[in-house]
């Protein structure tokens, strides 16, 4: 995996992180309301989180977690 560009903007690094968010989560094969559940989130929260949009660092961290 490519480390993100200390250059880049924060909003190509919270896309990037979205991206990367999304990638694991496909790859173990489990819905967003699976991971959302788990990490005792809205399935929107998810959805934004793995869209890049802005997010709280307690998310990330439970989303994380969930995975």
């Amino acid at each position: 995996m490519d480390r993100i560009s200390p250059m880049a903007t924060t909003g190509e690094v919270l896309r990037e992180l979205g991206t990367r968010l999304q990638r694991y989560r496909l790859q173990q094969d489990r819905t967003l309301e699976e991971v959302a559940t788990t990490a005792g989130i809205g399935t929107r929260t998810l959805e934004r989180a793995e869209a890049g949009e802005n997010t709280t660092l307690k998310t990330l961290v439970k989303v994380l977690r969930a995975l």
